[in-house]
Order: structure tokens, then C-alpha cells, then sequence
């Protein structure tokens, strides 16, 4: 096991700074810009406003201007801070699943888990993972493998949201595994208010002349999250982004649990709604999605499998006896 955690720790030091890709260096620009004007006083949505509005961005609807907490968190920590939150978020989700998956086959552990460590590295190595829907991925991997620890999964599902709006269906799927906890009700209304307050305080700093942004209705059908995975890593291969959206897909089709529910309608939103210049909203299901491909290396057991007793059941319902 010692050997396992030293390769998965050097995947993670060494694969981020060599094969991190950065297609949206107007973006983090413009949110690094936003984050400095921040950290020397200026309030969030008052610089986020101006400084979209200098460089052409939209700020109709009031969603085209992101929630303030990741700006925050950028003012307050830099780069290099950030740099190590984000190696803290990841090796936090390692723990966190290598907990979940305990219970599993080695060979579908390691996998799982190196898996993990490679595709989280990318994005920890350079400065894509300061975009908002990055950080938010992040975010709900790590809640996602917290199953065991409902409370504390609870709060970092709400962080998520906060630093991204678009992620707040993953409140959803965890009230549906705990719809008599009054924590995760209060936790979703609290967002939609707090979403809410975001968006009458960008409607109060617009007028109708700012620029708006095209509607979602992209309808790409099902290969939207290919297209989008080869403009996330823009050297992935055509037949390479296809195995890396088809093959985890159908491991994760093996499991039930929130895992799978919040994998489906992410997908659902990307092929239905998100337009070909959403593409980072793919980046919602990362670093999580790709390790759905060690559920392929377990023994066939139907398209469901049984997990735990109700009241012990994992974010994943990885079964005790998989193996």
C-alpha cells in the first residue's frame, strides 16, 4: 500500500505541469483580473461587472457573472495558496474514496484511484484550475466519495455551489438520499437564496444596454462530451476522447448512488442545453469521471449492483461483497 500512495502522490506532483492543457486563457484573465481588484479593496461584484463590461463579456443574465466566493478565496490565498488548495482538495478526494472503495477489490481500488490522481493532477499542475466549473468538479468529487461522512459532504457540496451555480443540482441528488434530514433541505434553500442575493446584486449594476448571452440550447445529442473533452485537452485524439466518455460511462452504470445520478444528468445537460462554447461545463464531472472505467475490471453483476444497508450506503453503493 505504501508503494500504491508514493506512485499516486508522483502522478499527482509530476503529470499536472506536463500534460495540462489551458484553452480559456482569456477567461482566467479575466478572473485572475477580477480576484486582484478584490484583494486591493474593491468590491466582488463591482469589479466583476466593470471588467466584464470593458472587455465584451456578457452580464445578462445575471448567471454570466460568476458567484464571488472562489474570487475571494483567490484574494485572500494568491496563487501559490491556491496552487496548494488545490492539491488539498485532490488528496482530500483520494482519502475520501480510498475510505468509499475500501471494501473493493484491489485491482478496482488502484485503478480507481491512480485514475483519479492522473486526470486530478492536470488540473492542479497550471492555472485552469482557478475557472470556476473546474473547481467546482473538484469540489464534488470530493463530496460525492465523503458517503460516510454525510454532514461534512453536505458542506462541501454547498461550497460547490458557491463557487459555481450550475453545480446545484448535486444538493438535489444528496437530498434524495437523505430527504428527512432537515441540514440538507436548509442546505438547498440557502443556496437558491444566496444565488438569488447574487443575482439582484448584478441586476442592480447592469442596465439594459450590457451585453446578454446567447441562450442554452445547444441539443448536440450524446457525443457533446466528446467534443467537449477534446476542447478541455486539445491533443486527445478524436478516437481517445470517445473511449475516455464511453468506457468510464459504462462502469459507472454498474454502480448506483449519487455518483451515478449526478454523472447522468450532468451528461443529460451537457447534450441537451450547453452550446459548443459551454464546453468547460464538462469540467463539472472532473477528475470523478474517468475512474467509472475500474468498475469495468470487477466481476459482472447486472447493470445494478447491491450496496450497503440503506443506512449505511456509500456516495458510490459500492457493493461489500463486489469482489
Amino acid at each position: 500500500m505504501k508503494r500504491i500512495l508514493l506512485a499516486i502522490w508522483l502522478l499527482v506532483a509530476f503529470a499536472g505541469p506536463a500534460f495540462a492543457a489551458d484553452p480559456r486563457e482569456k477567461d482566467i484573465a479575466l478572473y485572475q483580473s477580477i480576484a486582484e481588484q478584490v484583494a486591493e479593496g474593491t468590491p466582488y461584484h463591482e469589479a466583476a461587472v466593470e471588467t466584464q463590461r470593458e472587455v465584451g463579456f456578457p452580464l445578462r443574465p445575471f448567471y454570466t457573472v460568476r458567484m464571488p466566493l472562489l474570487a475571494w478565496f483567490n484574494a485572500w490565498l494568491g496563487p501559490t495558496g491556491m496552487t496548494l488548495l488545490a492539491y488539498a482538495v485532490l488528496f482530500a478526494a483520494l482519502f475520501a474514496w480510498h475510505r468509499t472503495l475500501i471494501d473493493a477489490p484491489p485491482r478496482v481500488r488502484l485503478v480507481f484511484l491512480g485514475s483519479l490522481a492522473f486526470a486530478g493532477a492536470i488540473f492542479t499542475g497550471n492555472e485552469v484550475w482557478f475557472m470556476h466549473d473546474v473547481v467546482a468538479g473538484f469540489l464534488v468529487t470530493l463530496a460525492l466519495g465523503l458517503g460516510w461522512a454525510r454532514r461534512l459532504q453536505l458542506i462541501v457540496a454547498f461550497l460547490a455551489v458557491m463557487v459555481r451555480e450550475l453545480a446545484i443540482p448535486i444538493l438535489g441528488v444528496l437530498l434524495l438520499w437523505n430527504w428527512r434530514s432537515p441540514w440538507h433541505w436548509a442546505a438547498l434553500v440557502a443556496a437558491a437564496a444566496l444565488i438569488g442575493l447574487h443575482g439582484y446584486t448584478v441586476s442592480g449594476l447592469t442596465t439594459a444596454s450590457d451585453k446578454s448571452s446567447i441562450p442554452w440550447d445547444g441539443m448536440r445529442g450524446p457525443l457533446a462530451f466528446v467534443d467537449d473533452l477534446q476542447l478541455l485537452v486539445p491533443m486527445l485524439p478524436r478516437g481517445a476522447a470517445l473511449a475516455l466518455a464511453v468506457l468510464p460511462l459504462i462502469g459507472w452504470l454498474r454502480t448506483r448512488g449519487e455518483a451515478l445520478l449526478w454523472i447522468v444528468g450532468i451528461l443529460v445537460l451537457l447534450s441537451t442545453f450547453a452550446r459548443a462554447e459551454n464546453y468547460y461545463w464538462a469540467s463539472l464531472l472532473l477528475p470523478l469521471y474517468f475512474s467509472g472505467a475500474a468498475f469495468l475490471l470487477a466481476p459482472w453483476q447486472g447493470w445494478w449492483v447491491k450496496g450497503p444497508r440503506e443506512s449505511e450506503s456509500s456516495a458510490l453503493d459500492l457493493p461489500r461483497q463486489l469482489g
